[in-house]
């Protein structure tokens, strides 16, 4: 799983500037994405592509969430039903299933990071560039700190967690 990175930046100049440092860094090309109104050409710029452009990442999300919601209803249900019929076992295993559940999705809330394109539409509308970059977690504070001093312009817009195999 990879760190997505999130940078406005308030030009194509600064943008192709930091893709060139991205580039000698060794972050890949498939690995930037840039997002901007149609004001800009992007001439020689990693564009999103539609899967990227449609944040998918934040549908897996609403899918995971309201599907661990579920199984804890669900389980409730099951698990009245089980202390009305005398069925402690059952109720048990469900108790715990429910347990499971609610830490489970406690973790997910906690522990991963939600940035997602909605939290940029309005600086888009307003002519900024979206630099999206993938990165393992073991090189995001160096290339959060490495655009941050040679680019002071460019702002951290969040984070958020991105899978390579899913295209997200």
């Amino acid at each position: 799983m990879l760190r997505r990175l999130y940078f406005l930046l308030p030009d194509e100049r600064h943008t192709k500037t930091i893709v060139n440092e991205l580039h000698r860094s060794g972050i890949k090309e498939r690995s930037i994405h840039i997002l901007a109104n149609d004001k800009y050409t992007l001439k020689d710029l990693p564009k999103t592509n539609w899967v990227q452009g449609q944040d998918r990442a934040a549908l897996i999300e609403s899918v995971l969430w309201h599907g661990n919601l579920w199984l804890f209803f669900i389980a409730l249900a099951l698990f009245a039903t089980a202390l009305i019929n005398d069925s402690f076992i059952i109720a048990a295993a469900l108790s715990l299933l429910m347990l499971l559940s609610f830490f489970a999705g406690e973790q997910f809330v906690a522990k991963i990071p939600n940035t997602h394109l909605d939290n940029f539409t309005s600086a888009i509308q307003h002519g900024e560039i979206l630099l999206m970059i993938d990165v393992p977690f073991y090189r995001v504070k160096e290339i959060v700190d490495s655009v941050h001093r040679h680019h002071p312009e460019a702002q951290l817009g969040g984070t958020c967690w991105s899978i390579d195999a899913l295209g997200v």
